[in-house]
Protein backbone atom coordinates (compact mmCIF):
# COMPACT_ATOMS: atom_id res chain seq x y z
CA UNK A 1 0.00 0.00 0.00
CA UNK A 2 2.59 2.43 0.69
CA UNK A 3 4.16 2.56 -2.95
CA UNK A 4 0.20 3.15 -4.13
CA UNK A 5 0.02 6.21 -2.02
CA UNK A 6 3.40 7.26 -3.19
CA UNK A 7 2.35 7.46 -6.51
CA UNK A 8 -1.17 8.79 -5.76
CA UNK A 9 0.74 11.67 -4.00
CA UNK A 10 3.16 12.08 -6.74
CA UNK A 11 0.09 12.30 -9.64
CA UNK A 12 -1.18 14.36 -7.59
CA UNK A 13 1.86 16.62 -7.17
CA UNK A 14 2.35 16.40 -10.71
CA UNK A 15 -1.24 18.02 -10.86
CA UNK A 16 -0.43 20.69 -8.87
CA UNK A 17 2.76 21.90 -10.01
CA UNK A 18 2.89 25.51 -10.84
CA UNK A 19 -0.55 26.21 -9.26
CA UNK A 20 0.91 26.56 -5.95
CA UNK A 21 0.32 30.13 -3.33
CA UNK A 22 -3.22 30.17 -5.62
CA UNK A 23 -6.25 30.90 -3.94
CA UNK A 24 -8.49 27.84 -2.68
CA UNK A 25 -10.82 28.61 -5.58
CA UNK A 26 -8.31 28.66 -8.48
CA UNK A 27 -7.01 25.78 -6.75
CA UNK A 28 -9.72 23.74 -7.45
CA UNK A 29 -10.43 24.98 -10.84
CA UNK A 30 -6.88 24.57 -11.92
CA UNK A 31 -7.27 20.66 -10.29
CA UNK A 32 -10.39 20.26 -12.36
CA UNK A 33 -9.13 21.18 -15.48
CA UNK A 34 -5.97 19.62 -15.31
CA UNK A 35 -6.94 16.10 -13.93
CA UNK A 36 -9.79 16.80 -17.09
CA UNK A 37 -6.90 16.75 -19.18
CA UNK A 38 -5.23 14.59 -17.65
CA UNK A 39 -8.04 11.78 -18.51
CA UNK A 40 -8.68 13.19 -21.85
CA UNK A 41 -5.14 12.42 -22.90
CA UNK A 42 -4.99 8.78 -21.00
CA UNK A 43 -8.83 7.99 -22.67
CA UNK A 44 -7.24 8.71 -26.32
CA UNK A 45 -4.21 6.39 -25.98
CA UNK A 46 -6.28 3.35 -24.77
CA UNK A 47 -8.38 4.12 -27.45
CA UNK A 48 -5.65 4.49 -30.08
CA UNK A 49 -4.15 0.97 -28.51
CA UNK A 50 -7.25 -0.44 -28.55
CA UNK A 51 -7.82 0.78 -32.36
CA UNK A 52 -5.06 -1.27 -32.92
CA UNK A 53 -6.33 -4.08 -31.16
CA UNK A 54 -3.59 -4.17 -28.36
CA UNK A 55 -4.59 -6.17 -25.50
CA UNK A 56 -2.27 -4.92 -23.20
CA UNK A 57 -0.64 -1.33 -22.04
CA UNK A 58 2.61 -0.50 -23.44
CA UNK A 59 4.54 -0.94 -19.94
CA UNK A 60 2.62 -4.58 -19.78
CA UNK A 61 3.35 -5.52 -23.27
CA UNK A 62 6.93 -4.90 -22.49
CA UNK A 63 6.97 -6.77 -19.07
CA UNK A 64 5.58 -9.66 -21.03
CA UNK A 65 8.20 -9.35 -23.60
CA UNK A 66 11.00 -9.25 -21.34
CA UNK A 67 9.07 -12.07 -19.22
CA UNK A 68 8.90 -14.32 -22.02
CA UNK A 69 12.85 -13.73 -23.27
CA UNK A 70 13.96 -14.62 -19.79
CA UNK A 71 12.00 -17.84 -19.52
CA UNK A 72 13.25 -19.08 -22.91
CA UNK A 73 15.81 -20.82 -20.88
CA UNK A 74 13.05 -22.77 -18.61
CA UNK A 75 11.60 -25.78 -19.49
CA UNK A 76 8.29 -26.45 -17.08
CA UNK A 77 6.60 -29.86 -16.86
CA UNK A 78 3.37 -30.99 -15.30
CA UNK A 79 4.39 -33.25 -12.15
CA UNK A 80 1.01 -33.60 -10.52
CA UNK A 81 -1.68 -31.43 -12.41
CA UNK A 82 -4.50 -32.45 -9.60
CA UNK A 83 -2.67 -31.21 -6.41
CA UNK A 84 -0.89 -27.58 -9.21
CA UNK A 85 3.11 -29.50 -8.95
CA UNK A 86 5.42 -29.07 -11.40
CA UNK A 87 8.79 -29.37 -12.40
CA UNK A 88 10.99 -26.79 -13.65
CA UNK A 89 14.52 -27.13 -14.89
CA UNK A 90 16.76 -24.40 -15.87
CA UNK A 91 18.54 -25.57 -19.38
CA UNK A 92 22.06 -24.52 -19.04
CA UNK A 93 22.57 -25.40 -15.74
CA UNK A 94 20.51 -28.21 -15.90
CA UNK A 95 19.15 -27.67 -12.15
CA UNK A 96 15.55 -29.12 -11.55
CA UNK A 97 13.12 -27.31 -9.12
CA UNK A 98 9.26 -28.61 -7.78
CA UNK A 99 6.93 -25.78 -7.46
CA UNK A 100 4.13 -25.93 -5.32
CA UNK A 101 0.96 -23.57 -6.80
CA UNK A 102 -1.20 -24.58 -4.17
CA UNK A 103 1.40 -24.12 -1.35
CA UNK A 104 2.95 -21.19 -2.95
CA UNK A 105 6.63 -22.59 -2.58
CA UNK A 106 9.45 -23.55 -5.02
CA UNK A 107 12.36 -25.57 -3.99
CA UNK A 108 14.57 -23.28 -5.63
CA UNK A 109 13.74 -20.87 -2.37
CA UNK A 110 14.38 -17.82 -4.23
CA UNK A 111 10.88 -16.84 -4.85
CA UNK A 112 7.49 -17.64 -3.86
CA UNK A 113 4.32 -18.25 -5.94
CA UNK A 114 1.66 -15.52 -4.82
Amino acid sequence: MGHMTTNLVECINSVLKGARNLPIIALVKATFYRLNELFTRKRAEAEARINARHVFSELVTSKLHANQLASGNIQVNCFDRQNEVFEVREMPSGMEYAVDLRRHRCDCGEFHVC
